[in-house]
């Protein structure tokens, strides 16, 4: 039985995933930086900033280099979405009945501190969890599976009886390796992306907002 809940943040507490991409595209134009024609930003979501910097500029970009670009990024993406932010569809009451039920429950993302900060207060949500989980907290980024086993061991859960809600294909590749039930948020990616990267055989249910999130699959 389910034990405790794990959310992600960008694509699951807030449908962003558009103004992820309306900042990077800009971020790009502004600054001259030619886009592999191999790599696209979409596919990237999910994974930390520094490291889609190196995937895009190569050696020639130092670790703090990559840092300060991030950091220059995620300003323009709050500043294009502050307008805008608003909760996925049936969050508040769904964490309602989490707490009613007596489960845990965490935040895990790979957002920088600053986004997290951006998304909870703006919509107070912060009182909602337990722990949070942030990209200063894990050693590696999604896929690597190490933010869901911290939260894991921060919860006193084991991995197999915490659900993770997901949208990103980085996260959850991340949430299966770590051992964790996965709902995937159809809010990034279409049912038929988590199909061609082989994730629906392992997925516990796709939504496309938690009003139908079934409670079946926390049993």
């Amino acid at each position: 039985m389910i034990q405790a809940f794990i959310f992600d943040m960008d694509g699951v507490l807030v449908d962003n995933s558009r103004y992820h991409l309306l900042a990077w595209r800009e971020y790009v134009t502004r600054n001259k930086i030619d886009v592999p024609p191999e790599i696209d930003l979409e596919t990237m979501m999910g994974k930390r900033n520094p490291e889609i910097f190196r995937e895009l500029l190569g050696d020639k970009i130092t670790p703090e280099e990559a840092r300060q670009q991030g950091d220059e990024l995620e300003t323009l993406y709050r500043e294009l979405y502050r307008p805008h932010i608003r909760p996925v569809e049936g969050l508040t009451d769904l964490l309602k009945e989490i707490r009613r039920r007596g489960h845990r429950i965490g935040l895990a993302s790979s957002a920088p501190q600053v986004n997290v900060d951006f998304v909870l207060d703006e919509l107070k949500l912060r009182s909602w969890f337990e722990v949070i989980l942030s990209e200063k907290d894990a050693v590696k980024g999604k896929p690597d599976p190490a933010i869901f086993l911290a939260m894991s061991e921060r919860l006193g859960v084991p991995p197999g009886c915490c659900l993770v809600f997901e949208d990103s294909l980085a996260g959850i590749e991340a949430a299966i390796r770590a051992g964790c039930r996965c709902v995937a948020l159809a809010t990034t990616h279409a049912l038929a992306s988590f199909e061609r990267n082989g994730f629906l055989e392992h997925l516990t249910g796709v939504i496309s907002n938690f009003r139908e999130f079934d409670w079946n699959w926390a049993s």
